[in-house]
């Protein structure tokens, strides 16, 4: 996951969102609890809640940037899950 701000953090994780959601893939809870928590970080910027917000929104994309192993976690996963008869919520 390559980010340059809080906003393609947001639009790269609503990609993985749907294609989890398109897949029926529960997998998908946990890009979306992320997108959440970056939307409250989002807001906490807007608002000024941060002390820095420019340098909160580079955090976050620098963050979610070393995120880049997400797609393949997710694909171990999908691995494991089933041959242990494991059922995610």
């Amino acid at each position: 996951m390559q980010a340059n701000g809080i906003d393609d953090v947001l639009r790269i994780l609503d990609g993985i969102i749907a294609d989890t959601k398109a897949k029926s893939d529960p997998l998908g809870y946990f890009p979306a609890l992320y997108r959440q928590v970056t939307l409250t970080v989002k807001q906490g910027i807007a608002t000024g809640y941060f002390d820095d917000g420019p340098r909160m929104d580079r955090f976050d994309a620098l963050f979610a940037s070393r995120s880049k192993d997400v797609p393949a976690i997710i694909d171990a996963l999908n691995a494991i899950v089933p041959a242990t008869g494991a059922v995610l919520p």
